[in-house]
């Protein structure tokens, strides 16, 4: 699975690290703390070289990798260990502390393995590692998800090896020469494909950004030239709308925009915004985008600057791919065409798939897999559909349908992006059920509304509420001064708006058309 392409593999911070030395620290794990009695590793630690060297080491072991969300706290670990019975826990002096107070809640022993107590002594040869069998569970990665305990989802080796050449031979989205963003952390299947499993694979090169902050981001970019961002939505917003503030403010940039746009040449684009492609490093060559649906908008900006923006569209359970984005083949939208040995059918609405992407089943939990996976096919939960060119589109979650007592269903999803569409004074906005009818929570950028912000949103609810059907009208809104609750990966946890809402006698009641809003003053 790893060998040396005798070229830099990894940069992290001052650290230039060959494909040999990463050889060597792999070996050197796998032969110290690895042997038969070892069957599951856990990986619970910020991303560093040092997670890359253990989870090569385990696959070198046919061991299988569980990857522990770094920002976990105390009780989510303890979760995961008693769960999964792992041997050995390999971890950072950042995460060292919950981990001993996680293993004094255990009912069994558990090894413990700082990165930063390791004493390699390196040998000077180094050797590629084993190759397990592709029935074999490579990765046990819990879900996040948005409602109850996190499932381990068991992706094998064929699983991993299926996407690796989707993505980069049937899509040749990467090559050998490329250099990729490691932003997004590694526990999840999404960057561990795209951000560790891929370019090694290939001989590409990783670089490490040295933090989240915007500064240490561009900079990185800037000087180490990556040609290849994998980020989620939630990233590329937070760019777009920086990206935004400056074209606005000059009228010469805001005329060259409309007529790059008008233009549509990716050429020509690159030409007059060089100055905004330098300061990403001059050689970005794809923004892959995945987690959730991007925003058709900011797709729309990236393009019209000249990037190129590859959306995917999966889960977990499907390692993680199901569609992707073909750079000659691009529809703003869609979330790419299906890869090569998938079936979709949608069942109800519902996308349903069978493939070799298809997980073995959760750890432990036989009753859960037969409700997800029938006849072969796994139900993904998601709304959407396939048009005549194999292209899929996501409409929404099934689970967040919205069911009204007069038997209407209601797509939350939708609603929100018609209010957004309104105005761009929200920065974001959840919309759900609440006394049979619709309520909206407004996540609201303040910096672009001039005078009452309670008056402005009334005013907005109201021109969506003339023309919406009586059943989608938002009969409420609260406004809120923190992001609205999303997983790690970005998507809303729409089960806990609830919880935003404050004590009715906090709220001011104010009158708007023939609708009762209720507005918690600011």
């Amino acid at each position: 699975m790893l060998k040396d392409y005798k070229k830099t593999a990894l940069v992290f911070k001052s650290q230039i690290i060959t494909y040999f030395e990463v050889l060597q620290y792999v070996n050197f794990i796998s032969a110290t703390y690895f042997n038969k009695n070892v069957k599951k590793a856990a990986i619970f630690s910020e991303n560093r070289p040092e997670w890359i060297y253990s989870l090569y080491a385990a696959f070198d072991n046919n061991c299988v990798a569980v990857t522990i969300d770094f920002m976990s706290n105390e009780k989510e670990v303890s979760y995961i260990l008693n769960d999964s019975k792992l041997e050995i826990v390999f971890c950072s002096q950042k995460t060292k502390e919950i981990m001993d107070k996680t293993i004094e809640h255990l009912d069994y022993k558990v090894k413990i393995v700082v990165f930063e107590d390791i004493e390699y002594k390196l040998k000077k040869s180094a050797k590629e590692t084993n190759t397990p069998k592709e029935d074999d569970v490579s990765v046990i990665i819990y879900t996040s998800g948005t409602t109850g305990n996190p499932k381990g989802v068991m992706l094998t080796y064929g699983n991993l090896l299926f996407n690796i050449n989707a993505v980069s031979k049937e899509c040749e989205v990467y090559n050998s020469n490329d250099n990729v963003f490691a932003l997004l952390p590694f526990h999840h299947i999404f960057p561990l494909l795209g951000t560790i499993l891929i370019p090694l694979s290939l001989g590409a090169k990783i670089t490490f950004s040295p933090s989240l902050l915007p500064a240490d981001i561009v900079s990185t970019m800037e000087k180490e030239k990556v040609s290849i961002i994998i980020g989620v939505p939630r990233f590329y917003n937070l760019i777009k709308k920086g990206i935004e503030d400056k074209i606005k403010s000059s009228k010469i940039a805001s005329n060259l925009f409309k007529l790059a746009k008008k233009v549509n040449s990716v050429k020509f684009s690159k030409k007059i915004f060089k100055k905004v492609h330098t300061k990403f490093g001059g050689n970005i060559k794809y923004m892959v985008t995945g987690g959730a649906k991007i925003e058709d908008e900011t797709w729309s900006l990236f393009k019209t600057l000249g990037f190129q923006m590859i959306e995917g569209y999966g889960m977990t359970e499907t390692s993680p791919m199901i569609s992707f984005t073909k750079p000659d083949n691009i529809k703003i939208g869609a979330a790419g065409q299906l890869l090569q040995g998938v079936d979709v059918k949608i069942v109800d609405g519902e996308i349903t798939v069978k493939g070799p992407n298809i997980m073995k089943g959760y750890y432990n939990r036989e009753k859960e897999t037969n409700d997800i996976i029938k006849d072969g096919y796994l139900y993904t939960g998601d709304l959407g559909y396939l048009d005549k060119e194999g292209f899929l589109y996501i409409t929404g979650r099934k689970k967040e349908i919205i069911v009204l007592s007069n038997g209407k269903n209601i797509n939350p999803s939708e609603v929100e992006s018609v209010i957004m569409n309104i105005t761009d004074t929200i920065n974001e906005i959840g919309v759900f059920e609440r006394n049979d009818t619709l309520f909206a929570i407004i996540f609201p950028n303040l910096k672009k509304i001039n005078g009452d912000a309670q008056q402005h949103f009334k005013d907005v609810i109201d021109k969506y509420n003339k023309y919406a059907s009586h059943y989608k009208k938002i009969n409420g809104f609260t406004i809120v001064k923190e992001e609205l609750p999303k997983t790690k990966l970005g998507k809303l946890k729409r089960f806990e708006l609830q919880n935003l809402l404050t004590t009715e006698s906090k709220k001011e009641v104010v009158q708007s058309e023939d609708e009762e809003f209720k507005i918690i003053k600011e």
